[in-house]
């Protein structure tokens, strides 16, 4: 059953929500990807915190849908997207059902392209850009994590094989040159992305792990889902966990940073499709949801909302992060 903090708001679609993506940046925080079978659609979306005259309390808006013509099972978004100057400009990059990359750029207007990335032989877990545009990392089920230069139009400088499947990759704005890896086998790597050499290491004592995040307002926190448990570690203190705790009586498939706080996060995990919010200073949840069928979570970047796709809907969770 939902906690009482749990009321959501919901965008009804015609077609089945695999997944959905806000835009991570200060400068583009109401774009947000929404993934179907076989489209995806960049949107713009503005909650009633935003603007006083909104008689709503959610406002979207579909601004272009681009056709994918395979199953999306992941999403980034490029730092150069922005529609708060002309001409706009939305790019993001897809991770296929048939393990291609396919970078998409539009002006929301008349101009469109699509490029795609061959390289990984299996499917595709993750992908980043760094902040400042330089470059797009992917993970993925054939252990290895590619890098690819975005200004050398894309071409992929590096493949690091890790013997596991990467599940997760993630850059900071605070670290830059530094990528963050997530392994299946329990590791988490951060390494340099111009030698690729390793600079710290983690074990989260439990495999296989599912998901990890590089919290956003705490370079220094980096937080972990494998079975049932969250971990969580403080890197300036030591590479051993801070503390793991049970957070799903049956897997624990995601985990996700609030940027508004380097103590709250969400997952979410079976059974019921369960989506959570909690503060790592406590083991009471803030918020429980069951869901008919998410594959992902999202935050918003400066508003205290969580977002997950709920079947044929997108919900919105306001959660209160103080």
């Amino acid at each position: 059953m939902d906690t009482p903090a749990a009321t959501p708001l919901f965008v009804e679609f015609k077609d089945q929500v695999l997944f959905a993506e806000f835009s991570p940046y200060e400068w583009s925080p109401n774009l947000i990807c929404i993934a179907f079978h076989n489209n995806i659609s960049v949107g713009r979306i503005k909650f009633q915190e935003e603007d006083d005259e909104m008689e709503e309390e959610i406002d979207f808006q579909v601004l272009h849908k681009f056709f994918h013509e395979v199953r999306p099972d992941c999403l980034a978004w490029n730092p150069e997207s922005s529609i708060s100057t002309l001409p706009k400009h939305v790019s993001f990059c897809t991770g296929g059902a048939d393990y291609q990359l396919r970078l998409f750029e539009s002006d929301l207007s008349n101009n469109h392209s699509i490029q795609v990335l061959e390289g990984h032989t299996y499917y595709i877990n993750s992908i980043a850009y760094d902040m400042d545009g330089e470059y797009l990392a992917s993970g993925s089920d054939d252990s290895t994590c590619r890098l690819w230069a975005i200004k050398d139009k894309y071409s992929c400088f590096a493949v690091m094989n890790f013997r596991t499947a990467v599940v997760s990759v993630c850059f900071h704005q605070e670290e830059p040159g530094k990528l963050m890896v997530a392994l299946k086998k329990g590791k988490i790597i951060q390494v340099n992305v111009n030698t690729q050499q390793r600079i710290m290491t983690f074990d989260c004592g439990t495999e296989p792990l599912l998901s990890a995040d590089w919290s956003p307002s705490n370079s220094l926190c980096v937080v972990a889902v494998a079975e049932q448990e969250l971990t969580w570690w403080d890197t300036s203190k030591s590479r051993n966990p801070v503390e793991s705790r049970m957070i799903h009586t049956t897997n624990a498939c995601a985990v996700r940073c609030c940027p508004l706080s380097d103590t709250y996060v969400a997952t979410f995990g079976e059974p019921d499709h369960q989506l959570k919010v909690l503060s790592l200073n406590s083991n009471v949840p803030q918020l429980i949801a069951n869901l008919q069928l998410t594959t992902n979570i999202s935050w918003h970047h400066h508003l205290p909302y969580v977002c997950a796709g709920n079947d044929y809907q997108l919900g919105f969770w306001k959660v209160t992060t103080k």
